[in-house]
């Protein structure tokens, strides 16, 4: 296993959190078979299963959050309803496959899903920069073709990762930089209307920068946060520099550390 120690919750630095308490041991070698009623959000799907309606929280994932009452909308968390609805529509047959916890404290289902034609849907959303690869406790069964997948969306820029949807962290990044290159330099010669240009741009440079690091201070960037390169995620976490393997957070906290 490649996590070494249980850990009963998962807080993004961000603001995004998914709690995945464990409640029951799992036999991994148990697979059942059902039929999709509906999607929930990203990351959850209600499924029939000897004809009663069981919870499914997709394993070794984490997508932005829509429908915590507590907190808002977050960045690209329709798109990855959106997309799961797509590839779950209701009445898909699905197969699923478990891992040391078969489930959390909210009585959900712990699995990894599976399309009559193989395709890990865990995985699949991962792929389209959707979610966020985790580990949770020990259930990290699924954790390697997710991690795979969102490194294939990193590689593309996609989703979370792309520079072109106005929400994600490089976007937002980008954003800040466009805004800095562009106050214009001042020399002796300036006139009185060229240093009221510079300062303008001077200050909408300084905005802009000012907003994405609030956005971050109160959790609004949300799992968009996953979109930092490593090294600045180890660097405003407190983990080790350089470290790229999964990170475990302990629930309520806001620092990490290799699992």
């Amino acid at each position: 296993m490649i996590g070494i120690a249980k850990i009963v919750g998962l807080v993004l630095v961000g603001g995004v959190s998914t709690s995945v308490a464990v409640a029951t041991v799992a036999d991994t070698s148990e697979v059942d078979q059902g039929v999709v009623e509906r999607v929930i959000d990203g990351d959850t799907v209600d499924v029939t299963i000897d004809g009663a309606v069981q919870r499914v929280r997709l394993l070794n994932i984490d997508t932005p959050e829509t429908v915590d009452p507590e907190q808002p909308v977050q960045c690209l968390g329709p798109e990855a309803t959106e997309f799961l609805e797509g590839l779950l529509p209701a009445g898909t047959a699905v197969t699923l496959e478990y891992d040391d916890e078969r489930t959390d404290r909210f009585d959900r289902t712990l699995a990894g899903v599976f399309t009559p034609d193989g395709a890990l849907v865990n995985a699949e959303i991962a792929r389209q920069g959707l979610a966020e690869a985790v580990i949770v406790g020990d259930n990290d069964r699924f954790y390697p073709p997710v991690e795979q997948a969102r490194s294939e969306a990193v590689a593309a820029g996609r989703g979370l990762y792309s520079p072109d949807v106005a929400c994600t962290v490089p976007a937002q990044v980008r954003a800040v930089t466009a805004a800095t290159d562009s106050v214009p330099a001042i020399d002796a010669q300036a006139s009185a209307s060229d240093l009221d240009a510079t300062a303008a741009a001077a200050a909408t440079a300084a905005a802009t920068a000012l907003g994405l690091e609030q956005a971050f201070g109160d959790g609004r960037l949300g799992i968009a946060w996953s979109a930092l390169p490593a090294a600045e995620q180890a660097s405003l976490a407190g983990g080790p520099a350089g470290y790229t393997g999964p990170r475990c957070y302990a629930p309520g906290g806001k620092t990490w550390r290799p699992c």
